[in-house]
This record gives C-alpha cells, structure tokens and sequence, in this order.
C-alpha cells in the first residue's frame, strides 16, 4: 500500500522525536577510531543533530527528502524486496505451496518498550521463524569491511544498527543479506549481546540529552553534508566583520598550514600522474596498470553568445538558484 504525504509526513515527525538504529550507528562511528570505521557508509553527525533540533532544514519532514538521499538509499529501497525473498529461499522461509505467501512482516516504526528516545525500523521481521529473528537488506558495491559469508563480521554501522533493533524488538538474533552487486548475496548472522545493546542505548540517550535536549551542535566532520548543514544554519551572515579572538588566529594557522599541504599533495598527485601518462604514450594503456582513452568532447552550450542573440528566450529559461557562501582565507598567496 503506498502511503500519503501525510502519513509521510507523521513518519518522518516522529524520526525527529528520537533516535533510530542509523542514527545511533552514525553516532558510535564517528566517535569510534579510522581504523573501526572500515566499510562503514559516510554520513555527518551534523546533520542528524540539525535533523533531530528541526534546524538546519526549510522542513525536516518534508517527504521530498525520501527521494533525496542519493543513488545507494534509492537502490537499496528498490533492491529490498529482491534481497529478502532470495533470504527466504535461502533459509527455507518461503511458503512450500508457492502460492506466493511471503513469511516476514514489516514492522515499520516502534519505539523500545522502555526508551522512549529510541525507535527502529527494521526491513524485515520473521515470528515464524526458529528461532524469530529480524533481518536487515543491504547492497553494496565493495567487500570493504565485511568478512566472509556466514559470519558475523560486518562493518561497525551495520552491527550497531542490528544490535539497536534488537534490543528495540526484544530479538534474540538478527541477521543481514547484502548483494554485492545483483548476483554476489551473502548473509552474516548476529546473536543479542543485552549488556553491550544497553550500553549502546545509554551512549545514545546521554548524546541526546547534551546535544539535542542542550541544543549544542556537534563538531563538524570533513564531510561535505557537514559543510552544507553548516550553510544552511549561517545562510545570511551579517555585514561587519569581527574582531579575531585567539582561538579565530589559531584556526586560520591551522586551515592555512592544511591548505599548503593539501596544495602540496594536490601537485605531487598530478606529477605522479602525468609521469604515468609519459610512460604510456601512444599505447592505450599498461596491462594491469592504467589506461590512458581518448574521450571524444561533447559539443558545449555557447551561453553567453545565445544570451546576446535571443536575450528574451534566454530570459525565459533561466531560473533562480541557492545562493551559497564562499570562504575566502585571507593571508593565501594565489
């Protein structure tokens, strides 16, 4: 049954009223190690404050954000039903009869019977089942992170999202199906650790209250939604400069001397390159090394000079954009 904007709507509402198993998984990794982090989807704890204080968004429960979240959300909602049933005929699930009866539940939304902070949406929920478990649909591009089929070995957003849901649907087990590409499916199987799932609750009821409830954001990551969270919170900036405090001088050595190195990474990058370009020459590459094909130029749009031509036309297909802030360091030589 596909639901109404306003059943969107209440939905997305009710995700800004607590934490979910993703939101919980985004927390722990980003406090967790580089190393801790292989595998591990990108993501800006930014944003899930800005999401969970209503900021940082025109409308945090718009239901055009379920179609923005780019081409790996969008695969794995449409490769979802796919990756269950192929679970099911794995583990001997579907109906014997094959009268088409599908054995799991969608349970959608519910908060943990204690937690009122903290809810989870689990793709699939199998009561039948011996013993009842949950199941969790994945896709990915890359094994980075996963260990081998059959195993528990996942990457650590993917544990902390299960052992969230565990906990939430009071599960003994979870289990997870990812498609490595459509023909690659493996499945990793978690049993319930209760100690280190309330462990996990507790680390996030504690970020809830000193960040949401304080409405104290977060450090900003190196990420790029960190820096469009940060635009949208700051988007008019008022006029007059002021004066720099010592951590302001700080901070400008520090972006300063990080624009130098990455500058100076930047040129040795394309010196590596282009000595690998020397080498290939006139081949078309270097068996087991690169490639160097010529890419045919597509025929570019004159815009100003359509401009001058047919300045009424011109006028009548252009729209307006966001604008945007630039940061300009002062102290850089060009």
């Amino acid at each position: 049954m596909q639901t109404t904007n306003d059943q969107t709507r209440e939905w997305l509402l009710k995700r800004t009223r607590g934490m979910g198993g993703t939101d919980i998984a985004r927390i722990v990794v980003d406090a967790a190690d580089e190393q801790d982090r292989d595998g591990c989807i990108d993501g800006s704890i930014l944003e899930v404050w800005a999401v969970k204080t209503a900021t940082g968004k025109p409308s945090p429960v718009d239901p055009q954000d379920l179609r923005k979240g780019g081409k790996e959300l969008q695969r794995g909602h449409a490769l979802e039903d796919y990756i269950s049933l192929q679970y099911e005929i794995e583990h001997e699930l579907s109906d014997p009869g094959g009268n088409g009866h599908r054995p799991g539940i969608k349970p959608g939304l519910k908060q943990h019977p204690n937690r009122s902070r903290i809810f989870g949406t689990g793709d699939m929920f199998y009561p039948v089942a011996s013993p009842p478990r949950g199941l969790e649909c994945k896709s990915r591009r890359f094994y980075r992170g996963w260990g081998p089929g059959g195993s528990n070995q996942v990457p650590l957003d993917v544990e902390i999202q299960c052992r969230v849901y565990m906990e939430v649907y009071q599960m003994e087990r979870w289990d997870i199906a990812v498609a490595f590409g459509l023909d690659d499916l493996r499945f990793y199987y978690l049993e319930r650790d209760t100690d280190f799932g309330e462990r996990i609750l507790v680390m996030a009821e504690l970020w809830w209250e000193k960040f949401v409830v304080g409405c104290i954001p977060p450090e900003p990551g190196g990420d790029e939604m960190s820096k469009r969270v940060l635009e949208r919170l700051h988007h008019v900036p008022r006029p007059s400069l002021r004066p720099p405090t010592d951590a302001d001088r700080l901070l400008h050595k520090q972006v300063r001397a990080a624009r130098k190195v990455h500058k100076r990474a930047q040129t040795n990058k394309t010196l590596q390159e282009n000595l690998l370009r020397r080498s290939i020459g006139d081949d078309s590459g270097i068996e087991g090394v690169a490639t160097w094909n010529k890419i045919d130029r597509k025929p570019k749009f004159d815009a100003p000079r359509f401009q001058v031509d047919h300045p009424e036309l011109y006028e009548q297909y252009c729209k307006d954009t966001d604008s945007y802030r630039r940061l300009h360091v002062l102290g850089e030589r060009r």
